[in-house]
């Protein structure tokens, strides 16, 4: 992932080293997109190799970027995703014995999702004054937490822990609306997606070193679909 973070920081140097008197319009942006929200992520423990997956679709997650174009290409940079929350779960039964209700499951969650993107597209030559197709490429490290416990005794607290980088091609239609208001359509296509999880289960019927797992990897070409939806103001 470190190889990567780097790759992008050097392709951002290149593109923008000495043209950054060329930026002629900087605009703000808001996307708004269908997601598939499933991961799938792979550690070994005990010589055995353990598959955590979740599979969904989100609509309409709403996320800003700011985007800097020059004359033949543009940089972009998108808070794709910022999450904190607490919630509590409980089911419970009255006790006739002695009127106190007792849990019977339910649990505590808390949950830190944060993601950022950084883009840079090229623009293809199109004899449209309405239509401006792009491609691009972009970098997106992401960082989530979660810690489950349960309002049960018989079940064990778990946090997770996973860290990475996705990088996608990125082909893209901008369609100029107004003077200084545009609308924007992308299809981010994943072409290597680099992670690290941690697991940490405190179980008692483990010892110390099974309580704590930790493994990484890489996907490519992994089917993940996210179409986005984009409206652009110049500023």
């Amino acid at each position: 992932m470190r190889n990567l973070l780097l790759l992008s920081a050097l392709i951002f140097i290149a593109a923008s080293g000495n043209t950054q008197e060329n930026i002629r319009i900087v605009s703000l942006k808001m996307y708004a997109g269908l997601e598939d929200v499933g991961v799938e992520y792979e550690k070994f423990v005990r010589q055995r190799t353990i598959i955590s997956s979740q599979k969904g679709f989100s609509f309409g997650h709403f996320s800003p970027a700011l985007s800097f174009s020059h004359p033949k290409y543009s940089h972009e940079i998108e808070l794709s995703r910022l999450v904190i929350g607490k919630k509590d779960d409980i089911r419970i039964i009255d006790n006739q014995d002695n009127n106190l209700p007792i849990p019977i499951s339910g649990e505590q969650k808390t949950v830190v999702d944060f993601s950022i993107r950084y883009e840079f597209n090229y623009y293809i030559k199109s004899s449209s004054k309405l239509f401006l197709p792009q491609i691009g490429i972009g970098f997106q490290p992401y960082f989530h937490y979660s810690d489950i416990l349960p309002n049960i005794s018989g079940a064990a607290r778990l946090s997770r822990i996973v860290a990475g980088n996705r990088v996608c091609v990125i082909p893209r239609i901008v369609f100029k609306a107004k003077k200084n208001l545009y609308f924007d359509l992308n299809l981010p296509l994943s072409i290597l997606d680099n992670y690290y999880i941690q697991e940490k289960e405190q179980n008692p019927l483990l010892t110390i070193q099974e309580m704590k797992t930790s493994g990484s990897g890489a996907w490519f070409m992994k089917n993940w679909f996210h179409l986005r939806i984009g409206a652009g103001v110049k500023l």
